[in-house]
């Protein structure tokens, strides 16, 4: 087994554990399951420098009683197709219901 797919299993056992999930990982089926949730993981040595900038950008304009979003929209499609990024820190807090 490749040192990618051994770090993607790790990421997805991590992530069940820390949401009270289950970890599938399964061909065709999601890597981890919630009662919420169906997760789709991927893990990469280096996230694109776009999306670091954009979320670091709706962190630095966001006021302290709000949560930082971005959404990220493709010209000539739907947006019901429309991406929604947040980092983990926030996912948990909505998660949680706080």
């Amino acid at each position: 087994m490749s040192k990618g797919r051994q770090r993607g299993k790790s990421y997805e056992r991590w992530l069940a554990r820390d949401l009270n999930g289950r970890r599938v990982g399964l061909l065709g089926m999601e890597d981890v399951v919630t009662d919420k949730y169906a997760i789709e993981c991927k893990e990469r040595q280096k996230l694109p420098a776009f999306i670091k900038n954009v979320m670091a950008q709706a962190k630095a304009n966001c006021p302290d009683d709000k949560l930082p979003l971005v959404c990220l929209h493709e010209l000539n499609t739907s947006h019901q197709s429309d991406v929604v990024m947040m980092e983990y820190s926030v996912f948990k807090t909505i998660s949680r219901g706080r």
